[in-house]
């Protein structure tokens, strides 16, 4: 859901971006009709969408990794040590970003993202996910999965408004 979501609302704005997720768990797995049911009440098709595992290469591929809980972050970092600083939950890089502000019209994405991840510490994963987490409706009902959704088009807002700012943001 959150791929899907945060496509659409780049695509939206004009934002070029590849947007793709990956797992720990499900390789290879279609999404539930539950979660194909509140996407495409959002007019967001993912019913074509196949699960596939986090890798090595998915992680130091990528220029931000956002995560649904702090043990994402944590399997992240253990295949590319690199990767702390552009690895967030998205709830951690929702309250950073606006911590930080918007980003510079002279600073880059990667800059910004750099700032935002400056004087993180890696124990903050450890603590009680929580607070950093966004659950997962998985084998849960059909409110389960519209309330993730509505979570996760929140979250992604505040940081798209801290990342994109004075890009018209469209509603989630």
């Amino acid at each position: 859901m959150a791929e899907g979501l945060l496509r659409r609302s780049l695509s939206e704005m004009g934002v070029d971006a590849l947007v793709s997720s990956a797992g720990l768990e499900a390789d290879g797995w279609e999404p539930t009709h539950e979660a194909v049911a509140v996407m495409n009440a959002r007019a967001i098709s993912i019913a074509e969408h196949i699960s596939r595992k986090l890798t090595e290469e998915i992680v130091s591929g990528a220029d931000l990794i956002i995560a649904m809980e702090p043990r994402h972050v944590i399997a992240a970092v253990e295949f590319c040590e690199d990767a702390w600083s552009k690895s967030f939950t998205l709830r951690e890089l929702a309250n950073r970003a606006e911590r930080i502000g918007p980003r510079a019209s002279d600073a880059t994405p990667l800059e910004w993202i750099a700032k935002v991840s400056k004087d993180r510490a890696r124990t903050e994963m450890l603590g009680d996910p929580e607070p950093l987490t966004v659950a997962d409706p998985y084998g849960k009902d059909l409110a389960e999965y519209r309330e993730t959704a509505i979570d996760i088009a929140s979250e992604l807002s505040r940081v798209i408004k801290m990342l994109w700012p004075g890009v018209s943001t469209p509603n989630s």
